[in-house]
């Protein structure tokens, strides 16, 4: 609604909730770059990124070609699946699996088949436009505030 961009208790709160999600963001870069460090990202043949994305590529078995499309995709999933259940122990037993989100993006091409899974922190409530709109707004109302109580001095002088 758009009332709640010029309701100071809604910035406050989306403030806030921004915080907080920038909080963990801090808490799982700094246990990803202590598995780059120790190594563990080696052994479990996970790639990253300068963000801290983890990405994992897997080959599919060939055989999967002579399925038709339909069962294919779901033979695909299974696979996948089995995937994710793996690296989801991985992130739990390193605390870090109630930050992430994974998704995966099938790749088919002339040289390879297979999918490739992302691992990312998950946002919740953090966008460029709800941080950078609060800090602009209460920014302004303390420029309009400050410039009330000149204007009031000057005049009270």
């Amino acid at each position: 609604m758009i009332l709640d961009y010029i309701d100071p208790r809604v910035q406050y709160a989306r403030l806030m909730d921004c915080r907080v999600d920038l909080k963990y963001h801090k808490t799982y870069v700094s246990v990803v770059d202590e598995m780059i460090v120790d190594g563990k990202l080696d052994k479990m043949k996970l790639s990253y990124d300068e963000n801290r994305n983890m990405y994992l590529g897997f080959n599919l078995n060939p055989e999967l070609l002579v399925y038709e499309d339909a069962s294919q995709e779901s033979v695909e999933l299974s696979m996948v699946k089995d995937k994710l259940r793996m690296y989801t122990e991985f992130l739990t037993r390193e605390g870090i699996i109630d930050y992430v989100t994974m998704s995966h993006d099938r790749v088919r091409n002339v040289d390879y088949y297979g999918y490739i899974l992302k691992i990312e922190f998950d946002y919740k409530y953090f966008t460029k436009k709800h941080w950078y709109y609060g800090i602009g707004y209460f920014s302004t109302l303390a420029v309009v505030a400050l410039v009330a109580c000149i204007t009031a001095i000057i005049a009270y002088i």
